[in-house]
């Protein structure tokens, strides 16, 4: 069938959660692309701009953003394609949509004629093309430069767009092209891989990880011996735990130049710059530490050294990163900047730990159903380090993960045995 499952349907809005991140982080930082790609085409072997273009045209056209720089005797500069003009011609389709065509992408619980659905997604194709394009490329830079806490960040909501349109399409399509909706799925989980120096990268990524595997679980009966070995592939080029770790690592090193802004400005402006950054009251301790040089620094150190702990802990067994952020939460007494920025640390970790558990489990799941029950004992839940628990049914069998999913009840999965 054509048609989206009703099931399908619920699944892709999983995505609207990073968007909605999204949303709140565009409402602090504000921002959007002042560009858009021209044709990205290979690099010549003519020498290019050592700067990207960065300036509309004059029609309000927007040019390509990091043309590929070669043969100038720069090592650290990128040769080949810039995969993110890719993803901006791919964005600039989109842009053509309507809106009700926007509207079934966003929206995809309600129900639409299959005349429609099938309009959009030979409209998509297109736009799946540059994807796929892009996830061959040689580098991606989209021109803004140094990241800076302040600085605007349009590049996420282009990924999370990109990102929602190639999910419905794969969904769309599993049923009766599953290895081209993997595909899909497999250039699509690239989209973000450039832009997770910063937590909402991290978070983007997450989401994105997360509505690919509802997808797969949900069409796991469609998949044949070929095709549910590539999905297993799939499973196993994940690249989260590392993004994750990289997104910590970033946020602790963003650290010092936001200090060091602060610490080089008067008290007055101190005050005033925390302020628009927290985006809160910060109240009379944290007003108190801004004004004292020395307990700023201490308290930066103490921010920076939890971030870059972070990294670590995303991997750390559930009673391990307990105990830790036990420990550290009980010193955010004693540091009211950090209790500003660090206290939801243990939600953002929990987000993505149920990732990481939904993903082993997707994947001890499709390795039952290709090697049989004995697969289930060689799996580890992330949390635990333990098997999964498994039990059989009439219809098929079960994983189960003490982990929480988000509506405080243990992760678990239901398949049905090959027929």
């Amino acid at each position: 069938m054509n048609k989206l499952s009703s099931r399908s349907r619920i699944l892709v809005a999983g995505l609207l959660l990073a968007a909605c991140l999204v949303v709140l982080w565009f409402s602090r930082f504000g921002g959007t692309f002042q560009q858009t790609a021209t044709d990205a085409a290979p690099a010549s072997p003519t020498a290019a701009p050592s700067e990207p273009q960065r300036a509309a045209g004059a029609g309000g056209e927007l040019v390509d953003l990091s043309p590929a720089l070669t043969d100038r005797g720069e090592p650290s500069q990128p040769r080949g394609v810039n995969g993110t003009n890719l993803y901006l011609k791919a964005s600039a389709l989109l842009k053509q949509l309507s809106e009700a065509e926007w509207k079934m992408i966003k929206q995809p619980r309600e129900e639409v004629a299959e005349a429609e659905a099938k309009a959009l997604y030979e409209k998509l194709k297109p736009v799946l093309a540059l994807i796929h394009d892009a996830a061959r490329a040689d580098y991606y830079d989209w021109g803004l430069g140094e990241v800076s806490i302040d600085k605007p960040m349009p590049q996420y909501r282009i990924i999370l767009e990109l990102a929602q349109a190639a999910l419905w399409s794969a969904a769309y399509r599993f049923a009766e092209d599953p290895a081209g909706a993997i595909e899909d799925l497999a250039a699509r989980a690239k989209i973000p891989r450039s832009e997770t120096h910063l937590l909402i990268g991290g978070l983007v990524v997450s989401s994105i990880e997360g509505s690919a595997l509802d997808v797969i679980r949900e069409n796991a009966r469609h998949l044949d011996a070929s095709t549910l070995e590539r999905a297993r592939t799939f499973l196993a080029e994940s690249t989260l735990n590392q993004d994750v770790s990289r997104a910590f690592a970033g946020e602790a090193a963003l650290m010092d130049p936001v200090f060091n802004t602060l610490s080089a400005m008067s008290p007055e402006e101190r005050l005033k710059y925390a302020r628009s950054l927290w985006g809160i009251d910060l109240g009379p301790a944290a007003e108190k530490v801004l004004l004292d040089p020395e307990r700023l620094a201490d308290e930066a150190s103490f921010i920076k050294r939890i971030e870059a702990q972070m990294a670590e802990a995303m991997s750390w067994p559930d009673a391990q990163f307990k105990a830790w952020n036990s420990e550290f939460t009980a010193r955010l007494v004693d540091y009211p900047l950090a209790a500003l920025s660090l206290p939801a640390l243990g939600g953002v970790r929990d987000a993505f730990r149920r990732v990481q558990v939904e993903r082993e489990m997707l994947a001890a799941g499709l390795a039952i159903l290709s090697s049989g029950p004995e697969a289930a004992a060689l799996a580890r839940d992330p949390g635990t380090g333990n098997p999964f628990s498994y039990t059989t049914s009439a219809t098929g069998f079960e994983l189960r993960s003490p982990t929480l999913d988000k509506k405080g009840k243990p992760i678990s999965m239901r398949f049905a045995a090959p027929k």
